[in-house]
């Protein structure tokens, strides 16, 4: 990674450069994996957490929030102890008032806000991949905007009223299935936690 400044990794990430990522999973990889591995975790947790790091420093890449000051390798171990520590502490087997406070990075409260995004995207993605096939097929088309009588078509549905009634129930599956995950309310205990210890308003 040495051919490449902070700003370029920076906008590289943002193009999604293969040939960049791809160095970037080369040069640091194997210190996360290591760190992990040292830590509770196995060779899958690695992988997982080290790519939802990627993901979350491309978020606040792609959102203007992503404050540099510190190397990139620096950074991005940084915020791979972060996720770690956190899955720890969702599993029982760590506890967040042993976080050290001097990690800059470990305490960024944007930091813990996208984390908890991300956290929240994936729980979408995971309850909407187990609707059944007619239910996602209807709910992409909805999510991408398409118009009602368009899907009425593509679905074969009798009559637009029909599709909006299947395109509610659906979405009524969703949300439900989410909302009774003991990961959701987790993630509403976190945010409550995170608004009262440093208010936003």
């Amino acid at each position: 990674m040495n051919t490449f400044d902070p700003q370029n990794i920076i906008e590289s990430i943002k193009k999604e450069d293969r040939t960049v990522l791809l160095e970037i999973y080369r040069d640091h990889f194997p210190q996360a994996r290591h760190y992990i591995l040292l830590n509770s975790g196995n060779k899958f947790d690695a992988e997982d957490i080290f790519q939802d790091a990627m993901v979350l420093i491309y978020i606040k890449i792609r959102s203007n929030t992503f404050k540099l000051t510190s190397s990139f390798g620096t950074y991005l171990h940084s915020v791979v102890r972060f996720l770690w520590l956190k899955e720890l502490e969702r599993k029982k087997r760590y506890f967040s008032n042993s976080l050290e406070i001097n990690d800059p990075i470990l305490s960024d409260v944007d930091l813990i806000e996208d984390y908890i995004k991300l956290e929240r995207r994936k729980l979408i993605i995971d309850h909407y991949l187990g609707l059944n096939e007619e239910c996602k097929k209807l709910l992409e088309l909805y999510f991408n905007e398409t118009p009602i009588s368009r899907i009425t078509a593509l679905m074969a549905y009798s009559n637009d009223q029909y599709t909006k009634n299947r395109r509610s129930a659906c979405k009524e599956r969703l949300i439900r299935s989410i909302w009774n995950n003991p990961r959701f309310k987790e993630l509403k205990n976190e945010t409550y936690r995170q608004d009262t210890e440093v208010p936003r308003w």
